[in-house]
Formats: structure tokens, C-alpha cells, sequence
């Protein structure tokens, strides 16, 4: 490849979405979280539906869950 030069490599956009289903303190949860080059977000999947997730949102083992998650202590 003797005429191929490469000038520039830039990262455009990514996006990239992870679900854990796991147990903690003995529940059982699903949650996603998503990231793109503008930023992320958590959903707990409650009720028959998926909800967003955030520091206060639902509760303090909630709240645990969300730090985890962006901790990367589930990944």
C-alpha cells in the first residue's frame, strides 16, 4: 500500500448503548446505559417500562445503582 497516505483520523460521533441485568441486595434490575459524543443516560427497567434513571430519581438503592453504573463498577 505503498500509495496510500493517511492525512487525518477524527472520531465523528459514537454512540453505544450496554444493559446489565443483575442482582443487588438481592432484587433483580435491568438497566441501560447510554452514551453518545454528546453525553449519556440511565434507564431502569420498572414497571413494564423503561424509565429514566438519575441521582434522586427513584430511590436510594436506585441512587447506588446510578453511581455504579457510572463508577463503571458494572462494566
Amino acid at each position: 500500500m505503498e500509495d496510500l497516505q493517511i492525512k487525518k483520523v477524527n472520531e465523528v460521533y459514537y454512540a453505544t448503548t450496554m444493559e446489565y441485568e443483575i442482582t443487588y441486595k438481592g432484587n433483580d434490575y435491568t438497566l441501560r446505559k447510554f452514551e453518545d459524543s454528546k453525553g449519556g443516560e440511565t434507564l431502569i427497567f420498572k414497571d413494564g417500562d423503561w424509565q429514566d434513571l438519575y441521582e434522586d430519581s427513584h430511590g436510594e438503592i436506585e441512587n447506588e445503582l446510578y453511581e455504579m453504573i457510572w463508577d463503571g463498577a458494572l462494566d
